[in-house]
């Protein structure tokens, strides 16, 4: 997990190093999930406390080869690919919308803020 060192700068280049790593020296110790962190397109532009506001589409900039791709690379290592998301919201309006049950709201029915 790279959010403990780079907090929101990992892309996928660090999120691979990382991973290398830890296939290195943690697989033998029971870690099999590798999560991938701040890959949100808009997570470099918000602070921690706004994560409510969080795309669900990958950051071009720091994921330019994809999270498929990424995917695929980290299951090369074997692990088997985590994803981090959000239960308080996301920035995309449609879907959320389209998914609403699939945050956390407030009793007035708002969605919750981290």
């Amino acid at each position: 997990m790279s959010w403990n060192a780079y907090f929101d700068t990992a892309g996928e280049k660090e999120n691979l190093e990382e991973a290398g790593i830890a296939a290195r020296y943690l697989k033998r110790f029971g870690l099999n999930i590798w999560s991938i962190e701040s890959w949100q397109e808009n997570s470099a532009r918000l602070p921690v406390s706004n994560f409510y506001n969080l795309t669900l589409r990958a950051s071009p900039e720091k994921f330019p080869h994809g999270m498929k791709w990424l995917a695929g690379q980290i299951r090369a290592l074997g692990f088997r690919p985590g994803i981090w998301t959000v239960p308080f919201g996301t920035g995309d309006t449609a879907f959320y919308q389209a998914h609403r049950e699939w945050f956390l709201h407030d009793p007035q029915g708002q969605p919750m803020r981290n």
